[in-house]
């Protein structure tokens, strides 16, 4: 897994423990304020801005209360490419200049920041052609949905790093992550194989259930038509043969009722 220095040493910052965000939480307004100030910081060749604009803005993220708009977070991976090649991180510049290009493939680099010759416009050309990596399906909660850098459903590439935001069923945000380059993908919902394999086992614990019913339908009639037998019979001799069987035939439906029941109740609490 691919989990730089670089953000090894910033990961407090973009993990906010829980109970520390404001009421109502961060807005876009001061992520992209944060980012903004970033450019100019680098522009300024103000190392320390840099990083302390880069802090606020994964401070922010945790505790985002909106939803990011495109160019947002194509702003926030710029300023983490900034960042990243102050630090000679290079592979990272490369892969945070490649999440921005996709949101916003028109951005050109302004003189301010990098003037003609500027070894960043180079890193930001090659950045086109970044990895991307392997293209992770998103998973949200029961009905509800996961947005990754601003799209609804997109999947997750790996090999670059996303700012993702998990919404409810209800459409609340419930959570705003940023998942930097070569990060495991969480899953906020019950996986495809595990759907697949509790319909699976829905099906054979129904089908079981309504085997179970019939054949205790089935017993039970039999048992009923055995009784009507006894109490006609006149032969006294076939009388324990068939209160035998009577017995036999009800308690049987009686257990396989019970186990229709069983299966059926587990059926329908484990749907």
């Amino acid at each position: 897994m691919f989990l730089p220095l670089f953000w090894l040493t910033t990961s407090a910052a973009w993990a906010a423990p829980p109970g520390l965000c404001p009421d109502g939480g961060t807005t876009v307004a001061e992520f992209q304020a944060a980012a903004r100030t970033g450019e100019a910081a680098f522009a300024a060749m103000d190392l320390q801005g840099l990083t302390q604009a880069r802090d606020a803005a994964l401070a922010v993220i945790p505790c985002l209360g909106e939803r990011l708009p495109l160019a947002v977070a194509a702003d926030f991976h710029r300023l983490m490419a900034l960042a990243a090649f102050t630090s000679g991180d290079e592979q990272l510049v490369l892969a945070e200049f490649h999440a921005a290009r996709r949101l916003v493939p028109g951005y050109q680099v302004p003189e301010s920041v990098a003037p003609p010759g500027h070894p960043l416009l180079q890193l930001y050309d090659w950045s086109d052609d970044a990895d991307e990596g392997r293209q992770d399906p998103t998973i949200g909660p029961p009905g509800g949905h996961v947005v990754v850098d601003g799209v609804r459903g997109a999947a997750r590439p790996r090999g670059i790093s996303n700012i993702v935001q998990v919404y409810d069923a209800g459409e609340r945000l419930v959570e705003t992550r940023y998942l930097a380059p070569g990060e495991e993908t969480p899953a906020w919902g019950p996986l495809p194989e595990e759907l697949a394999s509790a319909r699976r086992r829905h099906r054979l614990f129904g089908g079981t259930a309504i085997a179970f019913a019939a054949t205790a339908v089935t017993t039970y009639s039999v048992s009923l038509a055995t009784a009507a037998r006894f109490d006609a019979e006149t032969d006294t001799t076939q009388l324990p043969l068939l209160r035998t069987r009577t017995n036999s035939l009800y308690w049987a439906g009686v257990g396989t009722g019970a186990a229709a029941l069983a299966f059926g109740t587990v059926t329908v609490l484990t749907w």
